[in-house]
């Protein structure tokens, strides 16, 4: 799925929500990404497990939050999110003496249900798309990064689970969720 069809899918999203005459609050947001992969290698029947250290790095992008729901005391929120995230891995041969950096460049677009708590507290669950836009690859050699895309695939998916808190603070919310 390209970016053109993403922003129709959320311009329409947008334009049913305003159509029945709910809120629609914007948030600006960014933070710290601490990626964390490990996956199973499985060829010709065998297979070996990969674990890798963690990388840290940011995110940046926005977000769309409106009510899709209200009956009676409940009520459901959409959360439609735009992002740029650097990811990737690093790991360590000693035996080899030299590390291996991979930064890998996502646009992801994430499209949560919320339900509130109490207050200021809500949980929250979907999923998520990502185009790959450069993966790039550093493994200490004198050539130092070069682009890897080609062996990547250009998609990514995921789920999202995590709770969300609304700080009072006139400026910004601090957001937690994981992965898995």
């Amino acid at each position: 799925m390209n970016l053109k069809k993403l922003s129709y899918t959320l311009l329409i999203t947008i334009s049913i929500n305003t159509s029945f005459g709910q809120a629609i609050n914007f948030s600006v947001k960014g933070g710290l990404t601490i990626s964390n992969t490990k996956y199973t290698v499985i060829v010709d029947g065998s297979s070996s497990n990969r674990d890798y250290d963690n990388r840290t790095s940011f995110y940046v992008g926005g977000d769309l939050d409106f009510l899709i729901l209200s009956k009676n005391d409940f009520k459901l929120r959409m959360q439609v999110e735009l992002l740029y995230s650097r990811e990737g891995l690093t790991k360590k041969f000693s035996s080899l003496n030299y590390t291996r950096i991979l930064n890998i460049d996502i646009i992801k677009l994430p499209i949560l249900l919320k339900k509130k708590l109490f207050d200021q507290l809500y949980v929250l669950g979907g999923g998520y798309i990502g185009h790959i836009i450069n993966v790039q690859e550093d493994t200490g050699t004198r050539r130092g990064l070069r682009s890897i895309k080609d062996s990547y695939s250009n998609f990514d998916t995921g789920i999202i689970i995590g709770v969300q808190y609304h700080f009072n603070l006139g400026i910004f919310r601090i957001v937690c969720r994981t992965t898995p």
